[in-house]
């Protein structure tokens, strides 16, 4: 369908018409066609348009060589390479640019002399600038080349290639030579007086120390960061100088140490007094509050060990110092490992407990916690120790509470057993479960070596209630088992797929509705049974949903492809000159094809049909805007007729 409709329409820059072909280009074209109006195109103002629509540099290159297009073919070079149009950011761009074809393009091609003089200052190679010289046709742009050449070789080619035809440059050529072969004497001064500095170097690192060594040391290495030409000699004046930087050292240290043990006596007793004024002040903070933390604690026993360990390391303490400092360290050791210890327990809350044996674990939960912290006794205590204290305290009252009370609930225990199993031999399953619950906790009320008798006969009348409960799923398990009949049965039905899967469903709802074996792993065992039956009996219905939904993705894409030519034609359509006649029959025939390719998905089809009546309407539009037209330009020819009639018979 898509051939049908290109085969209507001519391209826009092939058009005869040279103001067509200049629309053609503004609407964008690809760089081939571009190419060819710029080359062969009759009309100039349709070569130029091209030539400004060009992005590719490489086309453009190819073009410098016309002598009709090239000025304008330069402008556009430039402006694109540069991506500027004024000569101020043209001269900005210049300078970021790395290729050295598109610089030396600019520097040939460009009629404006600060262009000229940025594009050659860019160019390091003076390879490339001595062929732009000997290539250029500008006076002035090989001047500034020059400057950028210092190879004496090339500036000796240039001044003889040139010496009858540019005097500017030959001048500057001489000139830059001269000025290399001073340099050179220069060169060799510089040299020497590297030399002068290494023997001096070598002199001074075989002598010994003295008061005037590090002024001498001092002034030779001056003066080597100042020498040029050092690189052959760097090596041995180098190690000339570690040798008397290193005599220097030795002098410095030797120095040093005398003063450094007079220094570390007066530093040493600075810290460990201070060390201890720490100690003292974070043993008083810890006895006014609860509050510290492990990591606060540990933090300032840290730097008071780190500053006692400083201390140490300059010079001992004596033994009555390090015993006052032992008095205070040691209780904050032992806080720092119970505030630690505290931390790390997994749970510090205290438990509710209700029953006997909770509570008596509850209390010996707690008294394992508080043994494993260890709280020393120089600290008040935190809240969560004394929190222990009042729960163990209380949870204590709760079991002797309990005690006292032990006889009634042991005779309450009695008399709801007797219920229970009243309850059982009548097969009241539900009532006998309530009282199995109050019977759980009486048990709870009480100590258990006391009731051995009951715990006895309460789990032979668990045992008792769990095997009415499980007769009563045996009687349920032939309903199981004929479900999964009726559902392997259904695997060589000849049922529709529709049929068939409405069946499974009905199975698998009265599966459900039977409730469960008390038999776990029977009940298990017979619904993966089930639902094997039943994926092997689904199959011819998953074959079938597939098949149909490939049918309705086909139908979709087609639809889509429909709306797409659709839309292709109205944007790319020229309307001034369009044949009418044939959008007629596109919309008829679009129309057919479109409801040809049904069903398709719910989903998708309310989206598609929008899609495809828009772009069917703005083409109904146009039709019928030039139908509308037509009729009105009959009307008027009609009454034109009339009216010349009417003056016929009046004269």
């Amino acid at each position: 369908m898509a051939a049908f409709f290109s085969s209507l329409f001519k391209p826009k820059w092939q058009h005869n018409d040279a103001q067509v072909r200049l629309q053609a280009i503004d609407q964008g074209l690809d760089s081939t066609t571009l190419k060819t109006l710029a080359t062969e195109d009759e009309q100039i103002e349709v070569r130029h348009a091209a030539i400004k629509q060009l992005e590719d540099l490489s086309i453009l290159a190819s073009l410098l060589g016309r002598k009709d297009l090239k000025p304008i073919v330069t402008e556009r070079y430039i402006s694109l390479a540069l991506n500027s149009d004024t000569l101020e950011g043209q001269l900005a761009s210049i300078r970021k640019i790395n290729d050295p074809e598109i610089i030396m393009t600019v520097a040939s091609e460009s009629s404006e002399p600060a262009l000229v003089e940025a594009a050659l200052s860019v160019i390091t190679d003076e390879q490339q600038l001595f062929n732009f010289i000997q290539n250029s046709a500008s006076a002035k742009a090989r001047q500034l080349a020059i400057r950028s050449i210092n190879d004496l070789d090339k500036l000796k080619s240039i001044e003889k290639s040139f010496r009858n035809k540019d005097k500017s440059l030959v001048k500057i050529a001489k000139g830059k030579i001269q000025e290399a072969t001073e340099k050179e004497a220069s060169i060799a001064q510089a040299k020497h007086h590297t030399e002068s500095l290494l023997k001096q170097a070598q002199t001074l690192a075989s002598q010994a120390f003295s008061p005037e060594f590090v002024g001498k040391l001092t002034y030779l290495k001056q003066q080597w960061e100042t020498t040029q030409y050092t690189e052959s000699f760097s090596g041995d004046f180098t190690q000339a100088i570690q040798t008397c930087e290193a005599i220097a050292k030795e002098n410095e240290a030797e120095q040093k140490a005398l003063e450094e043990a007079k220094a570390n006596a007066q530093d040493a007793q600075s810290k460990h007094l201070d060390a201890l004024k720490q100690a003292q002040e974070i043993y008083d903070d810890a006895k006014s509050r609860n509050n510290l933390t492990a990591s606060f604690v540990s933090e300032q026993l840290k730097n008071i060990q780190q500053t006692w360990f400083e201390a140490q390391n300059l010079n001992k303490a004596d033994k009555a110092l390090q015993s006052d400092f032992d008095a205070l360290v040691k209780p904050l050791v032992n806080l720092e490992s119970s505030l630690t210890a505290l931390n790390d327990l997994n749970t510090k809350t205290v438990h509710e407990a209700s029953g006997f044996t909770q509570l008596q674990k509850e209390s010996n939960r707690i008294e394992k916690l508080q043994r494993s912290v260890n709280w020393p006794k120089e600290f008040a205590n935190p809240s969560i120790i004394d929190e222990w204290e009042k729960s163990l305290q209380a949870i204590q009252a709760k079991i002797k509470q309990l005690k006292d009370s032990e006889k009634d609930s042991i005779n309450q225990l009695s008399t709801q057993l007797d219920k229970l199993e009243s309850e059982i031999a009548e097969g009241n399953i539900k009532q006998a479960n309530k009282l199995l619950a109050q019977v759980k906790k009486l048990f709870s009320q009480v100590d258990a070596k006391k009731v051995t008798k009951f715990s006895q006969r309460s789990q032979l009348l668990q045992n008792q209630l769990q095997e009415l409960q499980d007769w009563k799923g045996f009687a349920a398990q032939p309903k199981f088992e004929a479900l999964i009949h009726e559902m392997e049965q259904l695997q060589s039905s000849s049922l529709s797929p529709k049929e068939l899967a409405n069946q499974i469903h009905s199975l698998q709802e009265q599966w459900k509705a039977l409730g469960s074996l008390g038999d776990k792993k029977q009940q298990n065992a017979l619904w993966t049974q089930f639902k094997a039956a039943a994926d092997i009996a689904y199959e011819p219905c998953k074959a079938f949903y597939d098949d149909q939904s490939k049918v309705r993705q086909f139908n979709k894409e087609q639809r889509e492809q429909i709306c797409a030519e659709l839309e292709t034609l109205y944007e790319q359509q020229d309307w001034n000159n369009a044949n009418f006649k044939a959008l007629q029959k596109i919309i008829d025939k679009a129309h057919v094809e479109y409801k040809k390719f049904a069903p398709v998905d719910r989903q998708v089809n309310r989206d598609l049909q929008q899609r495809f009546n828009a772009a069917l309407g703005q083409l109904k539009e146009k039709l019928h805007g030039y139908y509308n037209e037509n009729a009105q330009d009959k009307l008027v020819n009609e009454i034109q007729f009339i009216l010349c009639i009417l003056v016929v018979v009046t004269m």
